[in-house]
């Protein structure tokens, strides 16, 4: 579980990289986007605080997120493009 803790947390600090220098003109994104990951690490405390024992529920919780920042990445990179 320690390795999964690392990696979560090398995600996490990635994530918050890529927000800072992709997070230009757009707040509204920009703000969504760094909500994800703080929801991120919100979860990994949780679970760090509860010994992993929540049923297995804020693992699948982390893997929406997961999904939902990707999402937010790419809205974010879209919306970077001249046009938009």
């Amino acid at each position: 579980m320690k390795r999964a803790v690392i990696i979560s947390g090398t995600f996490v600090v990635l994530l918050l990289a890529g927000t800072v220098l992709a997070g230009g003109g757009h707040p509204n994104l920009t703000s969504a986007h760094s909500d994800l990951i703080s929801a991120q690490k919100d979860m990994t405390a949780a679970q760090v605080a509860n010994e992993y024992k929540l049923g297995g529920h804020a693992a699948r919780a982390k893997a929406l997120i997961d999904q939902a920042e990707a999402e937010m990445a790419m809205a974010l990179k879209d919306a970077e493009k001249p046009g938009y």
